[in-house]
């Protein structure tokens, strides 16, 4: 047995009497399998045990942390300082499995995070396991083997050290009681999911429904493909009254501490989880955020520094909407900047200011704000309706003659770092912004064909002035762009930074454009250095005819020229699953003909980090 594709052992979590500043917290490091699960076992629990006394794990002696020899202001995170552009970076052009494939191991478990490369360690998140782990948790990985160095619980429960005993043991439970019928549910369901899936009535569902008849729950119907049921939501379940009844207990318990509970509302369980938002570091400590709304600081080792939630800090009756986007947090100064975004009516957004060092709060803010009139009148175009994307989770900070600024996706503006939120406001988008900080410039875009903008912005007399540069709507914006070398990149094309219009089109005989493809299709994330542009998609299941044992899942990553030229197209496969492996995945729901939804990747140094749903990539020179 693998040990690096095994859950570790769960070890108990810190007493809910313990403040939030206390240094504890849960972790599991990596030991080599000596002979025998239970030796392994017994010997795993020893090393955590002595671990937890002393206090100060240890990464092995090979593995000796280094630190990053440069740090940006705002730390390293989502795309590196959240701009996506690393000009000194030198990345191969060409690689795959056989090629400039440095290491490959598997992740704890899935997340829509970004690997987050910090010195000699690369960081990830991982969703709870359901059969293992009730709680997300913060992995490390050695960046130059690929061995999992260390797993650190992020509970947040911890978060609330006056919580009564019963209502934590409740809590606990109440999660492991939710993924446990699911995980029943997902592995009874799929088979039929595979075959094609059943319509209500179908003889299979009377079968399998009896299997369910002690969790007071039955199957309606089952989608097709592999991810069973889950397509419906809990639209497909018929909840008898004892469910409803556990449920509406479950909800009540866990709403006074804005636990994530959209899977409980909308049964949206395997495909947002909880973990969306990249840990950010300063090479010292680690920062997470978690949709339970709960930031936490680790050190290097994965010692918890302190952890707390942002329904600590406010009265606001909803935090994040049901979904809870995140953004991915920032630094700056001694601040640690927190965002949940909800939807684009502004009630349930929420932005916090951590101290860094305690964990305490210094300010907070909805910063959700209307784009000026004055800017969507200059937008308007042939009587077109503006929209803009629904609100998202970036944060990005500017500095404007000297003035540091902090952007939201809300449409939120404020001044750094004593959080001033200036009275005009920026359009909303998901999922990021890029910023021209030479010339005071912001770029936008939102996926869905919401459009893509250009704004200058400027202090004056203390206040933020807008000038709109462009903003065009039409449809493949996609969701996500970097600014760099003086060019703007977006999924599949480039466009002039000074006009927004596409670059490299002709006009055909009927006095349309087209044009060519001048960047590289992206699912999520896009990256440049000084000369490429880098971006990732995920094959989707086999094609019609074509059997699921006949098919391998597999990311493309294709590479373009700063001048529009494709080099390369790379391809990196999955590979064979162990049973352990493929067994977590299907309790959960996933697809296992997906090779990836997220398609996140991040570069450190002159190393390329890709993050599939199963697995760990590190691309770089050989």
């Amino acid at each position: 047995m693998n040990t690096q594709q095994e859950l570790r052992e769960q070890t108990a979590t810190s007493s809910p009497g313990r403040s939030p500043c206390l240094l504890n917290g849960t972790i599991h490091k990596r030991t080599h399998q000596i002979c025998g699960a239970d030796l392994f076992r017994v010997v795993t629990t020893l090393v955590l045990i002595a671990a937890a006394i002393a206090m100060a794990p240890t990464a092995n002696a090979a593995s000796e942390y280094r630190p990053p020899a440069k740090v940006p202001p705002v730390g390293i995170g989502f795309r590196g300082d959240g701009g996506g552009y690393f000009p000194d970076a030198k990345i191969p052009v060409e690689f795959g499995d056989e090629k400039n494939l440095l290491w490959k191991t598997p992740l704890v478990n899935w997340s829509h995070s970004s690997p987050v490369p910090v010195g000699n360690r690369v960081l990830m998140m991982a969703e709870p396991t359901w059969s293992g782990a009730t709680w997300p948790q913060l992995t490390c990985f050695d960046a130059d083997t690929g061995e999992l160095l260390w797993v650190a619980d992020v509970n947040p429960l911890d978060a609330f050290p006056d919580m009564p005993t019963e209502t934590r043991e409740a809590i606990t439970a109440d999660f492991k009681w939710y993924y446990g019928w699911h995980n029943t549910i997902h592995t009874l369901c799929r088979p039929i999911a595979r075959a094609g899936g059943a319509k209500e009535g179908d003889p299979r569902l009377a079968k399998l429904n009896s299997k369910l008849a002690d969790l007071d729950v039955a199957v309606k119907a089952i989608c097709g493909g592999d991810s069973g049921y889950l397509g419906r939501g809990h639209s497909a379940l018929d909840m008898k009254e004892g469910m409803k009844s556990r449920l509406d207990a479950m909800r009540r318990r866990i709403r006074p501490y804005h636990l994530f509970d959209s899977w409980v509302e909308l049964g949206v369980t395997g495909r947002s989880g909880v973990t969306l938002a990249t840990p950010v570091s300063d090479g010292k400590h680690i920062w997470v955020f978690t949709s339970h709304v709960t930031v936490a600081c680790f050190d290097m080792d994965g010692k918890r520094q302190w952890i707390t939630s942002l329904r600590r800090m406010t009265k606001q009756k909803s935090i994040g909407g049901p979904y809870t986007y995140l953004a991915s947090p920032v630094l700056y100064g001694d601040l640690v900047l927190a965002y949940a975004a909800g939807t684009s009516r502004g009630n349930d957004n929420f932005l916090a200011a951590i101290d860094r060092e305690t964990g305490e709060a210094r300010w907070t803010a909805n910063p959700h704000v209307a784009v000026p009139q004055s800017v969507m009148d200059t937008w308007k175009s042939g009587g077109k309706k503006i929209r803009f994307g629904r609100t998202g989770r970036p944060l990005q900070i500017i500095d404007l003659q000297g003035t540091p600024v902090l952007l939201t996706a809300a449409g939120g503006v404020f001044r750094l770092p004593d959080g001033k939120k200036f009275e005009v406001g920026i359009p909303n988008g998901l999922p990021t912004l890029a910023v021209d900080d030479e010339h005071d410039v912001i770029y936008g875009a939102a996926n869905g064909g919401f459009g893509r903008w250009s704004l200058a912005l400027k202090i004056i007399d203390g206040e933020l002035a807008l000038e709109p540069r462009w903003f065009h709507q039409d449809k493949g914006t996609g969701s996500s762009l970097v600014y760099g070398g003086g060019r703007v990149f977006l999924s599949g094309f480039q466009v002039d930074p000074a006009t927004g219009l596409r670059l490299g089109g002709t006009e055909n005989a009927k006095g349309r454009y087209q044009y060519p493809q001048t960047a590289p299709e992206n699912r999520h994330t896009l990256l440049a250095t000084r000369t490429h542009v880098y971006g990732c998609t995920s094959s989707k299941g086999p094609k019609r005819g074509v059997a699921p044992a006949d098919y391998t899942p597999l990311g493309t990553i294709q590479v373009f020229t700063h001048a529009g030229k494709k080099v390369a197209e790379n391809t990196l496969t999955r590979g064979e699953l162990s049973p352990e492996h493929e067994a977590r995945m299907i309790e959960q729901g996933r697809n296992l003909n997906l090779w990836a939804y997220a398609c996140s990747m991040n570069i450190g140094g002159d190393r390329l980090y890709v993050a599939s749903q199963d697995f760990l990539y590190c691309i770089g020179e050989k």
